[in-house]
């Protein structure tokens, strides 16, 4: 598939997390895992979230994180690029930047931005995907 064939040192995945609830806030809420140099935090919009208020939070959540299955762009001579994924339990991002020793991607929702900062021990010494697809199991 000429075109969107992943270079052979890029980062592929999956890799999964337990995150345990760290904190509420007006429109996200933050989970927490702890890597071997540091915190992982993940701030997720209570729309992915499907709760309606903080009781029904989950308290544990298993995240899996994978390059996206997607190609980024439609095949033809005027491809366009293929919109973000976005379901109740599933996001797909889009690398953004480098932010000291983290990697940013943004997904758009409906009420938001869901903007994760992925530490670099994630992907080693592999590079980073273009689009990550993160799905998110709620385990209370």
């Amino acid at each position: 598939m000429i075109g969107f064939e992943s270079p052979e040192n890029e980062w592929s995945g999956p890799i999964s997390f337990e995150f345990k609830h760290f904190s509420d806030h007006n429109n996200v809420v933050r989970y927490r895992h702890e890597l071997t140099d540091g915190a992982f935090s993940l701030y997720l919009l209570r729309s992915l979230l499907d709760v309606a208020d903080d009781r029904a939070v989950p308290r544990l959540i298993n995240v899996t994180m994978a390059a996206s299955p997607w190609p980024p762009r439609r095949i033809g001579f005027m491809s366009d690029s293929h919109s973000l994924e976005v379901q109740t339990s599933m996001a797909e991002v889009e690398f953004l930047d480098q932010r000291g020793n983290t990697k940013r991607y943004i997904g758009v929702l409906p009420d938001g931005e869901f903007r994760p900062y992925l530490p670099d021990s994630i992907f080693g010494s592999l590079t980073n995907p273009r689009r990550i697809s993160f799905v998110f199991d709620w385990i209370h």
